[in-house]
């Protein structure tokens, strides 16, 4: 395709002499193409919060100037869950969320409560082979608040191995419902998330870490009760 012939588009009808005038929003930046896979809109068309998937990504595009002269794009700082290759994403709003649908390998249904920033997974919709899952740390922070970090074994041997996939999940109703906020894909052999361990003072700093099972692996560090992990280097 040429430059600027996908893309989102705005069109504005009824003008003098009936004349349509179609404004290209640059989700990828200017002349840029972008193949847009969906659309989520909320609100009157000046201000309006726009969500868009991207085709063959699990990227989520947002904007609250659809309108502008340059329309602002920002990308989700927590991206819906799904790694299969060339994932297509769906985005949708219902009640006071945004809900975005993967497809592929580790697709996943997620939900996010901040007008699109960061998504955490509802569901496990394609994980291949799931044979064995051992638990690799549980957490109970309160009656309400826990934390569970699982494991797919394939092979039961109770190691990580290329392509296992490890997955932390959070509670805040004492079980009744869970969402995923961590997953890894294993690079290769003894690659693999396999502590999890939450602040004494997590009333109050709402920390949690995740490492890996190799001394080169990085910790991932959550300082906002699993919404955004950052990677640290091993010491």
């Amino acid at each position: 395709s040429n430059a600027d012939e996908e893309d989102l588009y705005r069109v504005v009808g009824g003008q003098p002499g009936g004349a349509t005038t179609v404004y290209d929003l640059g989700v990828g930046g200017a002349s840029t193409d972008t193949e847009v896979f969906s659309i989520a809109v909320d609100g009157d068309i000046v201000g309006a919060t726009v969500l868009v998937g991207i085709q063959g990504s699990t990227t989520v595009k947002r904007t609250a100037d659809p309108t502008t002269s340059t329309v602002t794009w920002s990308s989700s700082v927590k991206s819906p869950i799904g790694d299969g290759t060339n994932p297509d994403t769906i985005v949708f709003k219902a009640g006071d969320n945004y809900y975005a649908a993967t497809d592929g390998t580790n697709s996943c249904l997620s939900v996010s409560t901040d007008g699109g920033i960061l998504f955490n997974g509802l569901s496990l919709m394609d994980v291949t082979d799931i044979s064995d899952i051992n638990i690799g740390g549980f957490h109970i922070v309160d009656a309400d608040t826990m934390f569970l970090l699982l494991h797919n074994d394939p092979d039961a041997g109770g190691d990580f191995d290329a392509n296992e996939t490890q997955m932390v999940f959070k509670t805040t109703d004492g079980g009744t419902t869970w969402e995923r906020i961590l997953h890894n894909v294993s690079a290769g052999a003894a690659d693999g998330m396999a502590v999890l361990a939450v602040s004494p003072e997590y009333a109050t700093d709402d920390t949690i870490w995740v490492a890996h099972a190799t001394a080169s692996s990085r910790i991932w560090k959550s300082t906002d009760g699993g919404g955004r992990f950052i990677g640290l280097a091993a010491p």
